[in-house]
């Protein structure tokens, strides 16, 4: 019993010097860095641009892809996308997308990076379609019964006209 009691007392010794050597815990540890949290909000669409609104929670470069919805080939990467489509952004920033072709719709995916901390926020996407073209075409219905239709074909110029019945 007494052996027992001795090693008892060495160990617990031992234990507490080598408690002597472990740093105090960091009173003020850095607080893990969260990604980014975004919002885009889709703003106007014109024949020819798209304009939308991002907002953020931390300063840093937002970048941007879009494409045709019916377009079935692979989305670049991001990477490419802060080469090609990119900006500041401080809380929020409005973009406008230009040369795009009217009545077409769009899908557009937006993300940002912190500047402090490199993290990538979550990819938002939005959906839009341009607005059809003002500009008449040189074919005009003028009107249409269950056996026939006559319509009217306006062009500048001097054309050859053709008609078969």
């Amino acid at each position: 019993m007494m052996i027992a009691l001795l090693f008892g007392a060495l160990f617990t010794v031992s234990c507490d010097r080598g408690g002597q050597n472990v740093p105090d815990p960091d009173p003020d540890p850095q607080p893990t860095p969260q990604k980014p949290v975004i919002e885009v909000t889709a703003g106007e669409a014109t024949e020819t641009t798209f304009t939308f609104d991002i907002t953020t929670d931390q300063a840093g470069e937002y970048a941007y892809y879009f494409n045709d919805v019916h377009d079935t080939s692979v989305r670049p990467n991001i990477t490419d996308w802060f080469n090609e489509n990119s900006g500041v952004i401080e809380g929020s920033a409005t973009v406008t997308i230009e040369g795009l072709n009217a009545g077409i719709s769009y899908e557009l995916y937006v993300v940002v990076r912190a500047t402090e901390s490199g993290l990538l926020s979550d990819v938002k996407k939005v959906e839009f379609t341009t607005a059809q073209s003002s500009e008449a075409g040189p074919i005009s219905l003028l009107s249409v019964t269950h056996d026939s239709y006559s319509f009217k074909v306006d062009l500048d110029g001097y054309y050859l006209y053709y008609g078969v019945s």
